[in-house]
């Protein structure tokens, strides 16, 4: 049987435990909680459906703004396009431009999400040991 003092005395182990559960809940939860949700395949392929329509605005705006800054030989230019060759050189832009906007949406959103799962880890691991010193103590 267990002395007095010994029931008394907080685990300092359980304690270490249980405040890296705190700091984890506190301020990375939110950020890391989406590894703990989906699949990876899921995370990134969602990051990509937004990155697919942020990225067709980008392109718009590019475009825009390409134009507006030049304006003078915009005016001279729609006089005298074809736009049988034009239309297909602009398709061509924006699908390579979304290639590769897409491509490197994939590989942060990868990094993230591996990043995530292993601080998510981390926490399950910090989790059962102090569970498994909490049944030690009882």
């Amino acid at each position: 049987m267990r002395s007095r003092q010994e029931l008394s005395m907080i685990s300092e182990e359980r304690v270490k435990e249980l405040y890296h559960l705190a700091a984890f809940d506190e301020y990375e939860n939110k950020k890391y909680h989406q590894a703990g949700e989906y699949t990876m395949w899921d995370y990134v392929g969602k990051e990509i459906v937004k990155s697919f329509f942020s990225g067709t605005i980008a392109f718009i705006l590019l475009i825009v703004f390409w134009g507006l800054g030049d304006i003078d030989t915009i005016t001279k230019w729609i006089n005298r396009v074809d736009l049988t060759t034009f239309v297909p050189k602009l398709i061509v832009a924006y699908a390579g431009f979304m290639i590769v906007y897409l491509l490197i949406t994939a590989l942060i959103y990868c990094a993230r999400y591996a990043k995530g799962y292993r601080k998510m880890k981390a926490y399950g691991n910090h989790l059962k040991r102090a569970r498994r010193l909490l049944r030690e103590e009882k």
